[in-house]
């Protein structure tokens, strides 16, 4: 185990930093391979460098939970690690049909046709919370320490037609590293806080990034502050 913990932060744009000011690409409205500077998970980084090893970000706008998952089990994750997972959302998909990984996701109108005739919102979950699980159950294994959050959660309806247990058992494994309620729901409003999904609510973001749609730098500087107290008080202990 190393003296200082690696950072291994992963998710889709909502982490990779889409919009702010380093991080956009006006004429196709994507966002270049690096992470933005003013991303949460860096601005944490900046303040707390002194308690960390190496910074591992795994982020990427448009990555699907199987990408995710993909590049965590192709990273060199070590006991007592910490590792910052942020689901995405339950559409979007990565395929190897072609020499380069192809990824899909509601941003893909064919794929997105062709998904809704082949699969229910129930096919969706099951495929994804099986997913998850597996993926916690490796880290748990490296021992690493883990937090994670979820910009779609997992709702019992979704499992309805006999699924409910499947659904139960299953989340209810893996809901103790679950901090959406820490760190996602504090930037949204909404009548139930203890709801992990972005049913019913509204984005109430501080501001907006430069493509209007994902958090802007004052969005993530109140992130950053709330990883920190969470990482802080879960496993490094200064706060």
């Amino acid at each position: 185990m190393n003296s200082k913990p690696n950072l291994i932060l992963t998710g889709c744009s909502m982490s990779h930093g889409h919009g702010l000011p380093d991080c956009y690409d006006p004429p196709i409205g994507g966002a270049p391979e690096h992470q933005s500077q003013y991303s949460y998970g860096r601005l944490f980084l900046n303040r707390n460098r002194h308690s960390i090893g190496n910074y591992i970000p795994l982020t990427y706008g448009g990555q699907s939970n199987n990408e995710i998952i993909y590049k965590l089990l192709s990273t060199n994750i070590q006991e007592g690690d910490i590792v910052v997972v942020q689901w995405t959302f339950f559409t979007r998909d990565l395929f190897f049909d072609k020499p380069q990984p192809r990824r899909a996701g509601e941003f893909d109108e064919e794929y997105m046709e062709y998904l809704t005739k082949l699969s229910s919102n129930r096919d969706l979950a099951i495929k994804n919370l099986m997913s998850i699980y597996n993926c916690v159950k490796y880290l748990e294994s490296t021992k690493a320490n883990i937090i994670m959050w979820f910009v779609e959660g997992f709702e019992v309806k979704d499992f309805h037609g006999g699924y409910e247990d499947f659904y139960h058992k299953l989340f209810s494994e893996i809901d103790k590293y679950n901090v959406t309620g820490e760190l996602w729901n504090p930037i949204f409003t909404t009548d139930i806080v203890e709801d992990t999904s972005k049913t019913n609510k509204k984005p109430d973001y501080l501001d907006f990034g430069l493509d209007n749609l994902h958090p802007g730098v004052r969005t993530h500087e109140k992130m950053s502050l709330l990883l920190e107290k969470i990482i802080n008080n879960k496993f490094l202990h200064n706060g």
